[in-house]
């Protein structure tokens, strides 16, 4: 069965205050998952609950109710370039709809809810969901449409935020996808007490959408949900 795919994305701003020594990137628990945001030091933290949520094509929360709920309006002129290849973003506010919420709390449709914490300025990875072993597509932009066929192929939306002089978050989306083997490959690094080292890491190579990038500026403790069009593949 064909389904689609809807990526939560929980948004916080922190406290202005201390250091920043809290796990990037850890699994929320189902009983996390249901607290308010919480405030971690760092005057240039920003949290990121990420919920991915997968359910049948025809679901009519994540293709009705959620987009219903939401404003899609403020994509101003990238909601047509994102409808054009299958996508859609939308703001949801403090509080989701009954129906998604019930969906972030359920293990079969959001089995693995993840907690980013990053710094202001460095893009955040969200995987949206596991490699295919074949990916095809249309891409289409500037007027022009191209067909993309890749190998091992896994989508990830890469996400990056800063914090605006009156105190809400700008984040800007950009999509990717990562194809390939993998490649061992060196890199210069730097241990705690200073001494330059060689060390091997893993990379595959990424093919980044820049014309389909967007950007979204929200209050602290704000929802924004992305998804797929119904009658797109995806």
């Amino acid at each position: 069965m064909r389904r689609c795919l809807a990526v939560m994305l929980a948004l916080a701003a922190v406290a202005p205050t201390g250091c920043f020594t809290t796990p990037a990137d850890r699994s929320v628990s189902r009983f996390e998952a249901q607290l308010p945001f919480t405030s971690f030091a760092g005057e240039d933290i920003v949290q990121l609950d990420v919920y991915l949520v997968e359910r049948p094509a025809a679901d009519p929360c994540i293709n009705r109710e959620v987009w219903e709920f939401g404003d899609e309006q403020v994509l101003q002129d990238r909601k047509g370039v994102l409808a054009e290849n299958g996508l859609r973003a939308c703001v949801l506010g403090e509080t989701p709809p009954d129906g998604l919420q019930a969906l972030l709390r359920s293990e079969r449709s959001c089995p693995h809810p993840r907690r980013l914490r990053l710094h202001v300025g460095k893009p955040a990875v969200v995987v949206l969901g596991p490699p295919a072993p074949e990916l095809r597509f249309q891409l289409r932009q500037d007027g022009r449409t191209a067909g993309v066929d890749l190998q091992l192929a896994q989508c990830v939306l890469q996400v990056t935020t800063r914090f605006t002089d009156d105190g809400r978050l700008a984040l800007h989306f950009t999509p990717a996808i990562r194809h390939g083997e993998p490649a061992a490959m060196p890199r210069p690094g730097q241990d705690p007490s200073g001494t330059l080292r060689w060390e091997v890491q893993t990379e595959q190579p990424t093919d980044v959408y820049r014309g389909l990038d967007w950007d979204l500026t929200v209050a602290p403790n704000t929802y924004v949900a992305v998804g797929a069009l119904p009658d797109r593949d995806v």
